[in-house]
């Protein structure tokens, strides 16, 4: 998935990050300076991979049990009445952790 091939970039953005923390005077101030922006909305069909892979990633957070193994299952299950998808892009002033969360 496009997270995937981005992975290097993301661990030099975690590098500035944590000495972003290290210099902020507080956590409060820290989380202030990230300007941390969360998009949510339904995601394409470029990102389904992205998405049934974290259904199988997931366990904690997972309250419907739902797993997809490709993106064909994923389609075919959202077709059904009633159901969506809803996904989360996280930005901050470093970069992209790209599409990390989605419900059911």
């Amino acid at each position: 998935t496009a997270e995937d091939t981005q992975r290097t970039q993301m661990y030099r953005e975690q590098v500035l990050r944590k000495a972003a923390r290290q210099q902020a005077p507080s956590f409060e101030v820290f989380l202030q300076q990230l300007q941390v922006r969360i998009d949510l909305r339904r995601p394409n069909a470029s990102e389904m991979a992205r998405v049934c892979q974290l259904s199988q990633r997931t366990n904690q957070m997972n309250s419907t049990q739902l797993r997809f193994a490709n993106e064909e299952l994923l389609k075919d299950w959202a077709a059904g009445d009633g159901r969506w998808i809803l996904a989360a892009w996280v930005s901050d002033r470093y970069g992209d952790y790209g599409l990390v969360a989605c419900a059911f």
